[in-house]
Parts: structure tokens; C-alpha cells; sequence
């Protein structure tokens, strides 16, 4: 029995209980809901026939859905995360590294290449 304590007790102290989402898989959640909602910021600041807010929790759900969780799902994750700053530190530095590396994927891509056009000589006349 104190050898099962002790491998209890030792376990690593970066893990969460199990209904709330691992750092790995929360950093992608709350990068899909940043970008969420700078495109609602973007996009409906712009249309006064649609509340910015309501917009906004819609795309928030369409997030939940993309990732298969709910919101409940990630309310209880965020207000763990937010009452044990340790692990919270973890989650925002992680999201740090990622967004760097979705920006700097981002930058990365092949950009398309538009023709050259031949130039046209300049004493050629255009004629009816």
C-alpha cells in the first residue's frame, strides 16, 4: 500500500485530473478561439446589423465542434488552468511557442508567382 501512495504521490505534477484537457490539446483550442475572434473583431465591427458578441459565440461554437468538445468541456479546463497558475504559466507559454510557429508556417508558404508580361515596344501604334 505506501508503494502505491508513493508512486501516486510522485506522479508528474504537470498532469491534470481527467476531465480537463491537457496542455497540448488546450494551447490548440484557445489558439482556434484567438483567431475566432479576431475574425469576428475584423469582420462583423464592420456590419452594425450584427452584434459583435453574438457573432463571436457563434464562432466560438463552431470552434467547439471543429476540436469535438464542448463548451462546458472548456470552461472547466480554463478555470483550472486559471486556478493553478503554475500549471496556467505552462499553457500560456505554450500557446506562446505555437502561435510563433503557426506564424512563422504562415510566412513560410509558397507565395504564387504571376507571370512576367512581355513588354510591348514603345513605338507601336494601336490601329482601328
Amino acid at each position: 500500500m505506501a508503494v502505491l501512495l508513493f508512486f501516486i504521490s510522485c506522479g508528474s505534477k504537470s498532469d491534470v485530473p481527467g476531465n480537463v484537457l491537457p496542455v497540448d490539446e488546450m494551447k490548440i483550442v484557445m489558439w482556434s478561439m484567438i483567431e475566432a475572434g479576431e475574425y469576428a473583431n475584423y469582420t462583423f465591427t464592420k456590419d452594425s446589423t450584427k452584434t459583435l458578441e453574438q457573432q463571436t459565440l457563434k464562432l466560438y461554437s463552431k470552434v467547439f465542434a471543429l476540436h469535438k468538445i464542448s463548451s462546458e468541456e472548456f470552461g472547466r479546463s480554463y478555470n483550472y488552468y486559471k486556478k493553478h497558475p503554475v500549471m496556467e504559466k505552462k499553457l500560456l507559454d505554450s500557446l506562446q511557442v505555437y502561435g510563433n510557429k503557426m506564424r512563422e508556417s504562415m510566412y513560410q508558404r509558397p507565395r504564387l508567382e504571376l507571370p512576367v508580361l512581355p513588354a510591348v515596344p514603345a513605338d507601336t501604334t494601336i490601329k482601328n
